[in-house]
């Protein structure tokens, strides 16, 4: 046992918590009504001292509630145990995990409520389960529930099955995703020309002149010799042509020039 000291300062959540705590205590102690309160108050220290030495002329009988009551409005006013009761009826999950949730309920419920009262089990429930965050709330009211004990355990179960389930969800998109990207690289590396002429720099174009393909300029319409270069006569006509074996209308020899002028690019 190691009972808390209190000062007399004025910092309700502490001023509460001592009287919970020594309250707590005093149930393990076999002694009169008048010895708890003499008990208690041998850990006032301070500004406490000399409350409790004006205060306790004004008590009709020594014992624990008075005791109770007559620090309570000196220490923890009615508008503090109110505002926590309103706090916890507003009481939300939200973001929150369920530990902490269930932490800051259990802070808000104890601080809510006058030492002396107690709220059924049936009530607590009620309350922690309408702050839950709806998943786990309905994943909870799914289930068959024993007491605020299980309550508990069961929305940890449930709140560890759904970031389960969603971690398992996130990895697949996530995988899909990835797919998608590399498919996207893909396109870009190698782009499909099916159905339609994709451009490039070195793509042999056809010239709206002769309607033919070929890297080179043109000559159709120029009066130039498409074989030499030169103006003056035709292909067929051309010394270098003939030099080489063209004949006009000879497709075997058409055939030899077309390697010939391969060869000389």
């Amino acid at each position: 046992m190691n009972p808390p000291t209190f000062e007399g300062q004025y910092e309700l959540t502490e001023a509460s918590e001592w009287l919970i705590r020594m309250g707590d205590m005093l149930e393990d102690l076999d002694c009169t009504p008048a010895e708890k309160v003499t008990f208690a108050t041998r850990f006032f220290r301070g500004s406490a001292c000399n409350w409790w030495h004006n205060a306790k002329e004004y008590m009709v009988e020594m014992n624990w509630e008075n005791f109770r009551r007559l620090f309570m409005s000196q220490y923890v006013p009615d508008s503090f145990t109110f505002q926590m009761g309103r706090e916890l009826g507003e009481l939300k999950q939200g973001k929150s995990t369920v530990a902490e949730y269930t932490q800051q309920f259990n802070e808000l419920i104890r601080y809510s409520l006058d030492t002396n009262e107690v709220l059924c089990e049936k009530t607590q429930m009620n309350k922690y389960r309408y702050g839950l965050r709806g998943e786990i709330a309905h994943a909870v009211s799914l289930q068959h529930i024993t007491d605020f004990g299980d309550l508990i355990q069961k929305a940890y179960s449930a709140e560890a099955t759904i970031n389960y389930a969603r971690q398992e969800k996130e990895a697949v998109y996530q995988q899909r995703s990835d797919s998608e990207k590399f498919r996207q690289q893909l396109k870009v590396k190698n782009p499909s020309s099916k159905g339609k002429h994709v451009y490039s720099p070195q793509t042999t174009k056809p010239y709206f002149r002769c309607g033919n393909y070929h890297k080179n300029e043109c000559m159709k319409g120029k009066g130039i010799c498409y074989f030499c270069k030169q103006p003056g006569h035709m292909r067929n006509d051309c010394p270098k042509w003939k030099s080489l074996g063209g004949v006009e209308g000879s497709t075997k020899i058409k055939g030899h020039v077309y390697a010939m002028e391969g060869n000389s690019r």
